[in-house]
């Protein structure tokens, strides 16, 4: 039996504390990742295949002008806003990492479950497609083209 499941952009970045609840971070306290959690109600469903797209945009040092996006099928389904990325211009992005998992703070699988990746990209829209550009967010409702 396959079920549906909900998704989400998992992020570390400097000022997590924040999203505890805490002023500054508390020494040997763990802060487990968080960031733009798909739109209520929306599930990945079995034996479709999907494309999951993610913006990054490091804010300008000095700013939290940071942006993460999230979209399935071209379209904007999750996003965050305000992150601290980096606190220098000389840090950049210069490779990813894919990582997955199932379930996490004591969730665990009912059955077995699996999941198949295929085609990974890393990419930069062309100046003569209309995305968002630089610290701007994308606006609700945006889709995107999939390069082909």
């Amino acid at each position: 039996m396959f079920h549906a499941t909900a998704i989400n952009f998992y992020l570390y970045y400097p000022d997590l504390y924040k999203q505890y609840g805490d002023a500054t971070p508390i020494a040997g306290k763990k802060y487990y990742g968080c960031g733009p959690i798909l739109n209520p109600g929306f599930t990945l469903q079995p034996e479709v295949w999907y494309t999951v797209t993610q913006r990054i945009v490091l804010n300008n040092p000095g700013k939290l002008d940071g942006i993460a996006e999230g979209y399935i099928n071209g379209k904007l389904c999750a996003q965050q806003k305000g992150i601290r990325f980096r606190d220098v211009s000389t840090l950049k992005i210069d490779y990813i990492f894919f990582a997955n998992f199932f379930g996490g703070s004591g969730i665990a699988p009912l059955a077995d479950e699996y999941i198949s990746f295929d085609d990974f990209y890393v990419y930069t829209y062309a100046s003569t497609v209309n995305v968002a550009r630089g610290n701007t967010a994308s606006a609700a409702g945006t889709v995107i083209p999939i390069p082909q």
